[in-house]
């Protein structure tokens, strides 16, 4: 049994998510919220750094530990130049380029690393992140579209997504490096993943509105659809991108993001909230099946992971359609600061190899 301590660090958009493990015990745990407001008052992610890091102090004084009794400290992944998966020891390049958001995508997370580092250079031990959202294992197949020079990218739920593949096999007493397995996170997006020996191999860019409609957002659209709002005259630039992230999807179909609220509506007879549900099951089938196509037809398992998993309606229904390509398996909610946790202790118990952040992406386009 392990017998290090870990502590995690995640900060997000309107909390931040703070964990103790002991020999692989969580014994302290906290979820910090903030109001719009309370944020506002910082110009740029990067100015939150001392409030969130005065949040973390004063976490480990109320639960009464010191950064020195830690043997690592994970902080959640930002926006750094794209790398390959794995527990990466998180360097001065590394923390910087996440905390600037070097990537180009401004985001809470990107504050994880800088904080982690900080906090193990005062007790001499090592900082690391693990998966990050910045994630890259897609093979060339994955990135072509008609138009030359644009590419797609891989923005997923990396870390939710493998630690999941990675709990299956351990299960059932199998090696992720070596199965074939379809990963969906179902959450406020929705992620839908191939995993190839333990590679991402393909998935849709949640970043960009690839792929199924979610809770808050509106899924793929047509080119010429999102040409038609962009020129209607009805939309700021910044209120189709918060329909991509913040209001679409559920939000603008039912009014609400609320699943319960939503199934609720169903069952109680409503043809719209059941017609626009099948549309989103309808959605996720097409995408697991794409990934499906993707793996040649040789998948091992179909996994379901995030919040809206918990729905066993969700889960029969998507049955109904994939049923016939792999068993499923079911891992509801998030398990991102255990994810963490075992992205530290592979390394610490020698089971992995840490990597180094090279500071360029691990792709960059096509040699010829």
């Amino acid at each position: 049994m392990s017998n290090y301590c870990i502590l995690t660090i995640n900060p997000g958009s309107t909390s931040t998510k703070l964990a103790i493990f002991d020999h692989l015990k969580c014994v302290a745990s906290e979820t910090i919220q903030h109001s719009s407001a309370e944020l506002a008052r910082f110009k740029t992610i990067k100015a939150q750094f001392p409030f969130r890091l005065k949040l973390v102090e004063r976490f480990l004084k109320k639960s009464a530990w010191i950064v020195e009794r830690f043997d690592a400290i994970v902080g959640m992944g930002g926006a750094s130049y794209s790398l390959t998966g794995g527990t990466y020891l998180i360097d001065q390049r590394l923390a910087d380029d996440t905390l600037a958001g070097i990537s180009g995508v401004q985001h809470p997370a990107n504050l994880g690393p800088a904080l982690a580092k900080f906090l193990a250079d005062k007790a001499g031990i090592p900082a690391f992140l693990v998966n990050g959202p910045s994630m890259d294992e897609f093979q060339d197949l994955a990135r072509i579209t008609g138009k030359k020079g644009v590419y797609r990218q891989s923005r997923l739920h990396a870390l939710n997504l493998k630690q999941t593949g990675y709990q299956f096999a351990k299960d059932h007493d199998l090696d992720y490096q070596q199965l074939n397995l379809i990963i969906c996170h179902l959450g406020g997006g929705v992620s839908v993943s191939a995993h190839k020996n333990g590679r991402v191999i393909d998935g849709n860019d949640i970043a960009a509105g690839d792929g199924p409609m979610a809770p808050t957002r509106t899924g793929s659209l047509s080119v010429e659809a999102v040409l038609d709002l962009a020129f209607s005259g009805k939309y700021s630039k910044r209120e189709l991108l918060n329909l991509n992230y913040k209001t679409g999807g559920f939000v603008d179909l039912f009014g609400t993001s609320n699943l319960k609220e939503i199934i609720s509506r169903i069952n109680q007879g409503e043809k719209k909230a059941a017609l626009y549900w099948q549309g989103f099951i309808y959605q996720i089938a097409k995408e697991i099946g794409a990934m499906n196509s993707v793996l040649c037809g040789k998948t091992d398992a179909i996994l379901l992971t995030g919040g809206i998993a918990h729905s066993q309606k969700l889960v029969v229904d998507l049955k109904n359609y994939c049923d016939s390509y792999a068993p499923f398996y079911v891992y509801p909610g998030e398990a991102e600061m255990t994810a963490m946790e075992m992205g530290a202790i592979r390394v610490l118990e020698h089971k992995e190899q840490s990597k180094h952040y090279s500071g360029k992406p691990v792709w960059s386009g096509f040699t010829f």
